[in-house]
């Protein structure tokens, strides 16, 4: 204990030194004033671990004393002792910021013990006040919103990561309904999840997708999980995050896009390739076909109506050429009618209807 600084302030000259001297002897390093202005001198200009103050002085009494410290020094143990203690001066002092309240006539080692407590309630209450700052560094830095709703929906807290997702300051948000930027068509299953939440008591509910509207008027998918904070068997908040999930789904519905039309030029090339091979199937057939019949006038005959039908030809003719024209010499149209295919023979036999070129020249080329 030969490390703690003490700054002992007391208007009774015969109190401090005495009770002083007790301290030194246990160990401490004590630094006695007379008055609470004094005593506020000494600690701006050489500081302490701990204030042990009388709390009724004149000038400045323990309570100001306790007051203009924590205006300076807000994480400095303050203990009080008074000869004409109450449970409302106590109270006051405690409410007003004191690590302690102290009845005279005190013994030195009850001192000690109250400075131990005192100081090892300060260094407990730095290191959370540490642990909340860390905590409030992570959370401004995450990149998903960490909220906290009444019951009704209406927010409580947001992270800074709220503000850059969403457009809106928080100053804007606390206080109103998340149900105001939920896509119309979603709030439901958001309730639903709430109810469901509820009423299975602790438990986080299932993380379920939802859609938000932002400042710009930017729809955008999220995610959210979460559960409801009890007490006294009430629900008292809901807290929860809620992550950004439009990027994945925009890359998604593109996966399924590009997935769609590979898919599709599979099949086309699927289906080129067994149309391919029924083709040269039926062109086998038909070469088979033709070694079998050794009349020309039946072969005339036949090869339209064997294209047609191996091929899966809508249609077929046989042009000859005869005195250096085209003579029709045969054909396949079964799936013709009657006065298509007479308009067809009448056209091609008709000697002022010229052939049309590309047949002309399909003949010529081959």
């Amino acid at each position: 204990m030969s490390d703690i600084r003490v700054l002992y302030i007391e208007d009774d000259d015969a109190q401090r030194k005495q009770l002083a001297a007790e301290l030194r002897s246990h160990g401490f390093h004590i630094t006695d004033a007379r008055s609470g202005a004094e005593g506020l001198r000494i600690l701006n200009s050489e500081g302490a671990d701990l204030v042990l103050c009388d709390l009724n002085m004149p000038e400045l009494n323990g309570l100001e004393v306790l007051q203009r410290t924590h205006e300076k020094h807000p994480n400095l143990p303050v203990v009080l002792i008074t000869a004409h203690g109450t449970i409302q001066t106590a109270v006051r002092a405690m409410q007003d910021g004191a690590s302690d309240f102290m009845i005279k006539p005190v013994q030195a080692a009850e001192v000690e013990t109250t400075i131990r407590n005192a100081l090892e309630k300060a260094g407990l209450l730095s290191r959370l006040q540490r642990s909340e700052k860390n905590l409030e560094v992570i959370l401004d830095n995450v990149p998903d919103i960490i909220y906290s709703l009444t019951p009704a929906g209406e927010f409580i807290s947001l992270n800074r990561s709220a503000e850059m997702i969403l457009g809106y300051k928080n100053e804007e948000l606390l206080g109103t309904s998340v149900f105001n930027l939920i896509y119309p068509d979603d709030p439901e299953r958001i309730r639903a999840a709430f109810r469901i939440a509820v009423e299975t008591g602790k438990q986080p509910f299932p993380t379920i997708e939802f859609r938000m509207v932002t400042r710009a008027g930017e729809v955008r998918h999220f995610e959210v999980s979460g559960k409801p904070i009890f007490e006294n068997g009430k629900v008292v908040k809901h807290d929860g995050i809620v992550r950004d999930v439009t990027l994945r789904k925009e890359m998604q519905q593109k996966l399924r896009q590009y997935s769609q039309e590979l898919e599709g030029m599979v099949k086309e090339r699927t289906e080129r390739l067994e149309f391919a091979t029924r083709q040269l199937a039926a062109l086998n057939e038909v070469s088979n076909r033709f070694t079998q019949i050794f009349d020309e006038k039946e072969f005339l005959d036949e090869v339209p109506k064997l294209l047609t039908r191996s091929l899966d030809f809508d249609r077929s003719q046989l042009f000859l050429e005869v005195d250096g024209k085209l003579d029709l010499a045969s054909y396949s149209m079964e799936k013709d009618t009657q006065e298509l295919i007479d308009n067809f023979i009448n056209r091609v036999r008709d000697p002022d209807i010229p052939i049309p070129p590309p047949v002309l020249e399909s003949f010529e080329q081959n």
